[in-house]
């Protein structure tokens, strides 16, 4: 027993002396043929390895560096795509409404033009009548003048006869009917001349403004196609995708109107109003109807809300005060969005300053929803609605402040600011 406790001594010593040996071996000796030794069975640590191990974990770290500035470089392409894709939309967006309102406008003024002709030959026709009523009643008048004994007095008193008398008094009575109904005649045809000369006048005022809206609206576009041709890569693409959504946009404008339109007409209807709005014409489409015009018909809102009603009314209290194009004064001048924005202001709420710009503040609501305070938005213009189918604006440098009925133009959007 003592033996075997020898020799497995003297075997532990024998193994841990081989493996010292081992461990001395170079490397180029461990991989050398015929010395016994199988190359890379053994990690050997020298000093020309750990430089190899050095020199690996370096690349790695590079490789790790290297791979963690090309996900940012993706992240940040992904970002920028991502932000691209929304400029565009914001693009196709903006550029879909300014060429949607511009094709509306475009609409608004032909019809317009076609009104005003029309107004002013029914003036000219209305004037050419009244001339000649006129020229009849100064001849009518001049004859009983200059034949004395033809005058009523003279026949009642060159009766010899009291039959005589009551033949005369019949004849008499005859002729007073005839030049009262004459004398009807000529001041209905004059009233008539009257109104189409302001309807004609109004409707005049009516085009210029439409005109200067035009102007505004064309620089707002041409800035912002400019701006788009900079910054757009897929400029053509995006023009042609704003052009289709603006005429969508049209046409859903102009099925919207026309239920507007009808809603209007049964609230006319109601009110015993139809046909009577000095507003109520103007209207896109083969609809006729007068201009535009100053409306005494109503001084206070209705409906809503009491701060909408306050805001209504504190912009009824400017009725008549001037138009100007660029002002904002609501005592000495201001256009459409100069008076809404300073009616608000005086609530304490800020507005953008052009029509474009207010009819994308608040949220939209149906125009049978509409309440006192809302905004009416059309191609240009700008009012705020004041109930019973009313908005009051700054029209036009001819009529200033006025109340209109809010179908008097294509309307665009209704917008709800409180």
């Amino acid at each position: 027993m003592r033996m075997d406790r020898i020799l497995k001594g003297m075997s532990a010593v024998l193994t841990a002396l081989a493996v010292v040996v081992v461990l001395t071996v170079p490397a180029e000796a461990s991989a050398r043929p015929g010395n016994g030794l199988e190359p890379g069975r053994f990690l050997v640590q020298t000093p020309q390895t750990a430089g190899q191990l050095e020199e690996a974990r370096q690349k790695w770290e590079e490789a790790r560096r290297q791979k963690e500035e090309a996900d940012k470089k993706v992240q940040e392409a992904a970002k920028s795509q991502k932000e691209e894709t929304v400029k565009a939309d914001a693009l196709i967006k903006e550029l879909s409404g300014l060429l949607a309102e511009q094709e509306l406008l475009k609409q608004e003024i032909d019809t317009e033009k076609q009104n005003l002709a029309r107004a002013k030959k029914e003036r000219d026709e209305a004037a050419r009548k009244e001339q000649e009523q006129y020229q009849a009643m100064k001849e009518r008048i001049r004859f009983l003048y200059e034949n004395k004994r033809e005058g009523y007095l003279d026949m009642f008193l060159g009766a010899r006869t009291l039959s005589s008398l009551f033949n005369r008094r019949e004849y008499v009575q005859a002729l007073y009917k005839y030049d009262r109904k004459k004398l009807e005649e000529y001041q209905n045809t004059k009233n008539l001349a009257h109104e189409k000369q302001e309807e004609s006048m109004n409707r005049e005022a009516e085009l210029e403004t439409m005109k200067e809206e035009q102007k505004s609206q064309q620089e707002t576009l041409e800035m912002t196609l400019r701006e788009s041709r900079k910054n757009a890569r897929q400029f053509a693409k995006q023009m042609e995708d704003a052009k289709a959504r603006a005429n969508a946009y049209v046409k859903l404008v102009e099925e919207q109107n026309q239920e507007i339109r009808k809603l209007e007409n049964a609230l006319a209807a109601d009110n015993g109003k139809a046909g009577q709005g000095p507003g109520s014409g103007n209207r896109t489409g083969n609809q006729d109807g007068p201009a535009s015009g100053p409306s005494t018909g109503m001084t206070k809102s209705m409906g809503g809300t009491e701060r909408g009603r306050k805001i209504a009314d504190y912009g009824l209290s400017f009725l008549g005060n001037p138009y100007v194009w660029g002002g904002t004064s609501l005592t000495n001048g201001a256009d459409c969005s100069g008076f809404v924005q300073s009616v608000y202001k005086h609530f304490g709420i800020t507005l953008p300053r052009t029509s474009a710009e207010q009819r994308s503040a608040g949220v939209e609501v149906a125009f049978s929803d509409a309440e006192p305070g809302d905004l009416i938005c059309y191609a240009g213009h700008i009012g705020i609605y004041i109930g019973d189918g009313q908005i009051v604006h700054a029209s036009n440098s001819r009529n200033g402040i006025i109340t209109s009925y809010a179908a008097y133009r294509t309307i665009l959007s209704v917008r709800r600011i409180i």
